[in-house]
This record gives C-alpha cells, structure tokens and sequence, in this order.
C-alpha cells in the first residue's frame, strides 16, 4: 500500500542523463532493430504470398509469363519413361505379328509383280474412263452422227 506521503510521482526513477555516445549507439541499435524487425516482415510476407497466377503473369506482359514458363520447365526435369520389360507371352504376339506383317507385305509385292490383263491399265499407267450424259452423242464404230439427219 501506498504511504499517504509517497506520490506515483516520486516513485519514478529520476531521468536518465546520456552522453552523445550512447545516444548514438542506442540509435544505432534502434535502426539495426527496426531494419531486422522490416527484413523478416518482407521474408513472412513472401512465405504468406500465393503463388503467381498465369493471368498475373500475362498480366504483366508476354515476355515475363514467357520466361517464367521457361523457367518452370527447366526447373522441373521428369525422368524419362522406361517401359517395363516385356513378357515371353508379350513377346511371342510380338513375333507373331511381325510375322503375319512380313507375309502381307510378301503378298502385296507378289501382287504388283504379276502380269495384268493386256487390256487393264498396267500400273503405271493412269485410269481414265469416259463420261457419258444422256442425250449426247458417242461416236461409235457403227453409229451415225445424229445431226447429220
């Protein structure tokens, strides 16, 4: 409890008087505080800030979301894919299939080779075939122009 003759006043320590020095190093000390103090605001706002967003980076113009792509995908190096090795049942269906390729295309060449029909286009040669409309004349061997009647 408070004696009546003591005041809160009176039971302030008396002010402190510093030299030049101190006051300069206490500011210092002020200003290293206050820059540490800014320095790990900025760091938590950083960890804190989302991530960046196509539309903002597009946003900010072609180049920058460009570069950022770039970088992205340079960053991020996926292995490249190693198929499993294959079964003996896998690979007998391989060989059957390179098989029955093998005997098609055999076939397809004997195909060509063979001799045609002397009246069929050979293969070189390119198809054409006359167009006939209704009501026009065909010359033919035995056929009389029907105008001239």
């Amino acid at each position: 409890m408070e004696t009546p003759q003591e005041k809160p006043q009176d039971r302030a320590q008396p002010p402190i008087e510093l030299t030049a020095k101190q006051l300069a190093a206490v500011e210092e000390a002020n200003a290293a505080r206050v820059i540490a103090q800014q320095k790990a605001d900025e760091q938590r706002a950083a960890a804190e800030k989302p991530p960046e967003t196509i539309i903002g980076l597009a946003a900010q113009g072609r180049e920058v979301l460009l570069d950022r792509l770039r970088a992205h995908a340079a960053k991020e190096k996926k292995p490249d894919y190693v198929p499993p090795p294959m079964t003996d049942r896998q690979k007998s269906a391989l060989q059957e299939e390179m098989q029955a390729g093998a005997r098609a295309v055999a076939k397809a060449q004997a195909q060509s080779h063979r001799a045609s029909h002397p009246l069929l286009p050979q293969p070189n040669e390119p198809l054409t075939t006359p167009v006939h409309r209704p009501g026009e004349f065909v010359p033919g061997l035995n056929s009389k122009d029907p105008a001239l009647k």
